[in-house]
């Protein structure tokens, strides 16, 4: 796995808390979206889905581009690079 920078760690805590709220089995670049969304609208405001409610499971598998880019190289993270991903490029 690669290292994460706190912007990118802080961006994919996020997207996890959205997929669980919406009971996703598993995160994917859509959670990332609204993840950044809400960061944007409302920086530094903490994003907790009721847990006991959820389906999620609780390790939250994340989806198979996701995956690929968090264990493509062993350099950093950065959040841009999350964000590229959710633009398709």
């Amino acid at each position: 796995m690669r290292r994460l920078s706190n912007d990118a760690r802080n961006l994919l805590s996020a997207a996890a808390a959205v997929a669980r709220f919406r009971g996703a089995q598993e995160c994917d670049t859509s959670d990332l979206k609204v993840a950044a969304l809400l960061i944007a609208l409302h920086p530094g405001v903490a994003l907790y889905a009721d847990a006991a409610a959820s389906t999620s499971p609780k390790q939250l598998p994340f989806a198979a581009d996701l995956e690929e880019l968090l264990t493509s190289s062993h350099d950093e993270l950065g959040v841009e690079a999350l964000r590229r991903l959710t633009q398709g490029l």
